[in-house]
């Protein structure tokens, strides 16, 4: 499947002190005027799904007439009910118009610390409970963990796994993006973490970033995750592929793994 990118029109109010939105080195995706079929749209990225940005995407899914579309939506806001019926209504819009679907994800990279590191989001108890109702609408999910933070302890993700698995099985993980000119490296990782450069494929020319070395906590996390009965994805597109191939064939709920 093709992914296609597109940059929010306003500024998130998330205010995650780890956030690369602004980055200089963080390409602008426009919005698109075709979009081919077999891709994978996203609006948005940990934000808020439904701020006016959104205005745009269902114009975009409105008017797009390839088949097999895919709107993959990850956010750590809440979803207001009025809200959530407006995406289930889109994902049974890009069933029914292009056997396409919706794709939500519920985000989450810390448990007992999001007010300090995510301080303008979703409380946890909020993005559990929205978890939830998501899956009681039965559409498409995947609980994304990412990024690890390296300075959380282990304990928070494992709880996390073990407050969500049992709602959704699925689960994608990544690893922590830095800036090194940012006054979050300087007071979170530098001289306490190791990093090095590594290719973001998906952000084109400027796709080159420094990632944190977090391999031990990645490792655990995995483990984890398939200790209790959980599947990891190695990315969201990989993810998409599977829960669409389920649809296709007919296997039951891709939500709960049956």
């Amino acid at each position: 499947m093709h992914r296609c990118f597109i940059s929010r029109t306003e500024e998130c109010k998330g205010k995650c002190k780890y956030c690369f939105g602004k980055w200089d080195d963080y390409m602008k995706f426009p919005i698109p005027q075709a979009v081919n079929e077999n891709t994978i749209l996203y609006p948005n990225c940990d934000g808020d799904a439904l701020d006016s940005h959104f205005r745009d995407i269902e114009e975009l899914v409105n008017r797009v007439a390839g088949n097999q579309i895919v709107v993959s939506i990850s956010t750590k806001f809440d979803i207001g009910e009025r809200d959530l019926v407006k995406l289930e209504n889109m994902n049974s819009c890009l069933k029914k118009k292009n056997n396409g679907m919706l794709k939500i994800s519920v985000s989450f990279s810390c448990r007992e610390s999001i007010p300090v590191y995510e301080p303008g989001t979703g409380s946890y108890e909020a993005r559990i409970r929205l978890m939830k109702r998501i899956v009681d609408k039965n559409i498409p999910y995947i609980t994304i963990i990412k990024p690890l933070l390296p300075f959380i302890d282990l304990k928070e993700y494992l709880e996390l796994i073990d407050d969500t698995v049992g709602i959704c099985p699925y689960y994608v993980i990544g690893d922590l993006y830095v800036n090194e000119d940012s006054q979050f490296y300087k007071e979170y990782i530098e001289n306490k973490f190791q990093v090095h450069r590594r290719p973001v494929s998906w952000n084109g020319k400027n796709g080159d970033w420094i990632v944190v070395e977090n391999a031990g906590m990645r490792e655990e996390v995995a483990a984890y995750i398939e200790k209790k009965g959980g599947m990891l994805f190695e990315s969201d597109k990989e993810a998409i592929v599977y829960l669409r191939g389920s649809l296709e064939r007919g296997t039951g709920s891709p939500l709960h793994g049956y």
